[in-house]
């Protein structure tokens, strides 16, 4: 995504896309690392989950 909204950063600076094209290009890529982040915490969670479930939560060093 980061790849896509640089390209098409460079094309809106050269005045090949719109301004509405480039305002989806940069939703799009905040849209791409929201469900990154919701992913890694969910897999966190997944974790935490599984050490409590095991007992072994309370013997874990953050």
């Amino acid at each position: 995504s980061k790849n896509n909204f640089d390209r098409t950063q460079e094309k809106f600076k050269l005045g090949q896309v719109t301004s509405i094209e480039f305002r989806q290009a940069q939703l799009n890529l905040l849209n791409a690392e929201l469900s990154r982040n919701q992913a890694k915490y969910q897999a966190k969670i997944a974790e935490l989950n599984l050490l409590l479930l095991s007992g072994e939560l309370l013997n874990v060093q953050f």
